[in-house]
């Protein structure tokens, strides 16, 4: 399936947020170093690590994530369903998405008023790269489209 994903989502001026639970349905929430679609209906985010290592067993465990991508200077937000979501390895390629993605957020975190050391200082240096696959996409930004389905399935 290839769903209905903005590209903008996966340019480095965009804070992503990825989410899952445990059995209680209590929400488990991280920081991902930037996202990388993989194929139609594949994508790849980075978790930093320790921070990460409570939601990745819950991830393992469940298996479905969503992701939340949002652009601080104008609040635009998309949020993905993955399922399968599972660590694979992170490849030369995925290392220089997550170089990227560091160099050039600070930089747009500054036009937004948020000091780019503040970034840097947030997020360790090691990552994990986790796998899924998409099953669907919905408009969050604030206003009437907000909880809007991109893909055309059902809610």
């Amino acid at each position: 399936m290839d769903l209905a994903v903005p590209d903008w989502i996966f340019h480095n001026d965009v804070l992503v947020l990825a989410a899952t639970a445990d059995s209680t349905g209590a929400l488990e929430i991280t920081r991902s170093i930037g996202a990388r679609r993989t194929g139609a209906d594949r994508i790849r985010i980075y978790l930093p690590v320790p921070e990460s290592l409570h939601f990745l067993n819950l991830a393992a465990d469940l298996g479905r994530v969503s992701i939340v991508c949002g652009r601080p200077r104008d609040y635009r937000s998309i949020q993905l369903k993955a399922e399968g979501a599972r660590p694979v390895a992170t490849t030369a390629e995925d290392a220089a998405a997550v170089a990227r993605y560091r160099a050039e957020l600070g930089p747009a975190l500054e036009g937004a008023g948020i000091p780019s050391e503040i970034w840097d200082q947030l997020i360790s240096r090691e990552v994990v790269t986790v796998e899924a696959r998409l099953s669907s996409s919905w408009e969050q930004t604030p206003g009437a489209n907000a909880g809007t389905r991109l893909d055309g399935g059902a809610g």
